[in-house]
C-alpha cells in the first residue's frame, strides 16, 4: 500500500514539474519571439527611411542634370563667336 501511494505521488509530481519546465521554456521563447520581431520592425522602419532619403537624393542628383536647349549652352554660344571664314 505505501508503495502505491508513493508511486502516484512520486508520477504525479514529476508530471507536475515536467509540465511546469515545458511550459516556462514554451514562454520563454513567446518573448524573445516578440523581441525579436519589435526589433525587426525597427530596422526595417530604419532601413524605409534610409531608401526613401536615398531615392530623394537621386532625384535630386537628377534634377541637376536638366538638360538645356543647345544655344543656351556656353560653348555653343563660343563656337558661334569665334568661327570665322578663310579669306
Amino acid at each position: 500500500m505505501v508503495y502505491s501511494l508513493y508511486f502516484i505521488v512520486l508520477t504525479l509530481f514529476g508530471n507536475y514539474t515536467l509540465l511546469n519546465v515545458f511550459l516556462a521554456i514554451a514562454v520563454d521563447n513567446l518573448a524573445n519571439a516578440q523581441e525579436l520581431t519589435a526589433a525587426e520592425n525597427k530596422v526595417s522602419h530604419r532601413l524605409e527611411k534610409l531608401l526613401f532619403f536615398a531615392n530623394a537624393q537621386e532625384l535630386t542628383a537628377a534634377e541637376k542634370k536638366v538638360s538645356y536647349p543647345i544655344e543656351t549652352l556656353p560653348m555653343a554660344n563660343a563656337k558661334k563667336l569665334t568661327t570665322t571664314k578663310n579669306i
